[in-house]
């Protein structure tokens, strides 16, 4: 078997606070992203269902 990174240790707990507010400022921007889409006249449906969702 290639072993192509070998001996790399990584910290990730001591990282985390920055992960994490990495994560909720992504989820916080496509959350605006979507409901921006939403909002603006014309603009696609971020929230488009397909056929099966449809009454």
């Amino acid at each position: 078997m290639i072993r192509i990174f070998e001996e790399i240790h990584v910290d990730w707990l001591s990282k985390r606070r920055i992960l994490v507010g990495l994560s909720i400022f992504l989820m916080l921007a496509g959350l605006a992203s979507a409901i921006g889409r939403e909002l603006v006249p014309g603009g696609t449906g971020a929230f488009n269902l397909g056929v099966d969702f449809r009454c």
